[in-house]
């Protein structure tokens, strides 16, 4: 068995041999197995995105270098990768991980009608999973590939578990025939085992994370991206859906007890944005917001470079921005005071761009909000600045939520 390593050798071992970036949860998990890392911590998989993220925050140009360069929402890459005829294929000895969704419907069983929920439970406590001959990325299942189970059709549109494939694809023999029959499900035409399975308690439902989901490019159409029985997707996908902590309920306040926080309108905000379209970015994503935080709902950790680095260094204070195609739409400022000039002063760096200004406040900040729009430097555009009160946002996100749960219930996705 190898020396133990620190976990950041460990992580560029890995990526070397790789060959392309990895999920920090991927290094962690493939350290243990492989003896590269030893620890006793319980979040060995936290401990290596601190190990990475603090060799990368502590580079000192010209003095101080980083092996490591962030690539995405938790992947990782090497610097090294990125200097002009540096190899980056992988070991011939590294096996490919690779990532599937397979997607359970409702169907019709042995004797009557299974729901999906039945037909996934069934067939887990077989720890089998079965395959038709046109299925999509037939071809691609191989064993130890990693799956995450996304229940479709009324009352689904969640995540609902994850297991690993225990077995190369091979055609159904009589005796798998048999035993699906058994728990009154029809056979398939190809048998894959699973194993390590697990069922979360608490499905995560699809439309909570779509925005982060790079594999679902229409975004205001997710189910067709669930259609044929498997989607292949990638390592990022895998553990943001692996790692989201679905929040619970629906933000609302009692007419009673209308307490808005700067967390409670943030959160509004980045799910308003997420459920109409957009990509989404919080200057804060520390915040609880509905049993989970606001970094886990919005699109975006940190900005896109769409402008300048001077600019971009204002813009990423903004509390709230919605993207399209990587480009700021609309802009938002949370005000609890009369003093809404810094917030429009932020927000004004990015005037030479398409962008709409709000500032949400109390009611009774409308009228200084009117007077500084009047004033040198925003009159000229006044016309892209709007003041919308907390009550306004509340009443949007309301509506919003009630529409899309109808929605996803008419167009059965």
């Amino acid at each position: 068995m190898p020396r133990p390593m620190t976990f950041v050798n460990a992580a560029y071992a890995l990526l070397k041999e790789s060959g392309k970036p990895r999920h920090y949860r991927w290094l962690a998990e493939e350290g243990i197995q492989r003896g590269l890392i030893s620890t006793e911590g319980k979040t060995p998989e936290a401990t290596m995105y601190a190990s990475i993220f603090g060799e990368i925050n502590s580079e000192i140009p010209g003095k101080k270098i980083s092996r490591f360069t962030k690539t995405g929402r938790g992947m990782f890459g090497l610097a090294e990768w990125s200097k002009e005829g540096e190899s980056k294929e992988p070991s011939k000895q590294t096996a490919e991980q690779r990532y599937f969704v397979f997607v359970v419907n409702s169907q019709q069983g042995v004797t009557k009608k299974l729901s999906a929920k039945q037909i996934y439970t069934r067939l887990m406590k077989l720890k089998v999973w079965g395959i038709n001959e046109r299925t999509p990325y037939r071809r691609d299942l191989s064993e130890g590939s990693k799956v995450v189970f996304y229940q479709a059709g009324k009352g689904g549109q969640k995540f609902i578990g994850t297991a690993t494939l225990a077995s190369p694809l091979t055609k159904m023999n009589d005796t798998q025939a048999t035993q699906r029959r058994e728990v009154g499900i029809e056979p398939a035409t190809y048998n894959i085992d699973v194993q390590d399975i697990q069922t979360w308690d608490k499905p995560k439902p699809v439309t909570d994370m779509i925005q982060r989901l790079e594999f679902i490019s229409n975004k205001g159409h997710f189910g067709v991206h669930f259609q044929g029985g498997v989607k292949r997707i990638d390592e990022q996908d895998y553990y943001t859906i692996m790692e989201f902590a679905p929040p619970k309920g629906q933000a609302q306040l009692k007419s009673a007890d209308r307490k808005y926080t700067h967390s409670l309108l943030q959160g509004m905000l980045i799910e308003l944005g997420n459920l109409l379209g957009y990509e989404t970015y919080s200057a804060d994503q520390s915040p609880e917001y509905r049993d989970t935080t606001i970094g886990e709902l919005a699109s975006y950790e940190s900005l896109p470079g769409f402008t300048s680095n001077r600019i971009l260094s204002t813009a990423r204070q903004i509390d709230v921005i919605w993207f399209a195609d990587e480009f700021p739409v609309c802009c938002f400022e949370i005000e609890h005071s009369t003093d809404v000039t810094k917030g429009l002063l932020r927000m004004h760096q990015l005037e030479h761009f398409q962008t709409q200004f709000f500032v949400v406040a109390p009611e009774n900040t409308r009228r200084k909000f009117e007077t500084e729009t009047s004033k040198t430097p925003f009159y000229q555009s006044q016309d892209r600045y709007f003041f919308r009160s907390y009550e306004e946002v509340e009443k949007l996100y309301q509506q919003t939520k009630r529409f899309t749960d109808i929605r996803n219930s008419f167009l059965n996705e």
